[in-house]
């Protein structure tokens, strides 16, 4: 299945790319681990930071309730962080 995290990662915003690097499901969810790139021109002396926020559906419509589990990073343009949905539908 072609789940709409992907087609969403795919997008890009003038001034900010999303990588997918892992993905991993259990029982009770999946986690998407991914990698925030803000252009340094995005960033001035009105915005001082970018919080994304995801959405996550399957190409059958379905929408599943994303819970941040946060970003970091070593910079103020690359972070790494982690959303959690229920498990996706199979079908």
């Amino acid at each position: 299945m072609n789940h709409g995290i992907l087609t969403i990662l795919k997008r890009k915003t003038k001034g900010l790319n999303v990588r997918l690097n892992k993905m991993t499901i259990t029982p009770t969810s999946t986690s998407f681990y991914l990698k925030e790139i803000v252009h340094p021109n995005l960033l001035d002396e009105t915005w001082e930071t970018v919080i994304v926020d995801y959405e996550i559906t399957d190409d059958s419509g379905n929408e599943y309730t994303v819970v941040s589990n946060g970003a970091s990073g070593n910079n103020e343009y690359v972070s790494a962080a982690r959303v959690i949905a229920k498990n996706l539908d199979e079908e």
